[in-house]
């Protein structure tokens, strides 16, 4: 086995990367370059974005994406974030 065929992680809990950010990282620098690149400000898009980035990885504190998909969950409305899979609450008919 050669060091160059296999790479074993650090850590086992890494999350995913695409370049140097995480994927929830990744996606809110492209969203917020590409809105901005969308209306020719190129010269402010790339700033803010990053900008966008560094607030979310403060507002992380270094855990996982899981905090903010709860910050998420409980300030959006319950449209956005409703679970398919569970029925609403007054509903007592159960399966099986």
């Amino acid at each position: 086995m050669s060091e160059r065929t296999y790479k074993v992680p650090r850590w086992l809990d890494l999350p995913e990367k695409i370049l140097v950010f995480t994927v929830d990282e990744f996606l809110a620098f492209v969203g917020v370059a590409g809105a901005l690149i969308m209306f020719s400000e190129i010269w402010i898009a790339m700033p803010t974005a990053a900008l966008v980035v560094v607030g979310m990885r403060k507002f992380k504190g270094g855990e996982n994406s899981a905090k903010l998909l709860h910050w998420l969950y409980w300030i959006l409305p319950d449209t956005v974030m409703r679970w398919k899979a569970i029925p609403p609450s007054h509903e007592r008919i159960l399966a099986g």
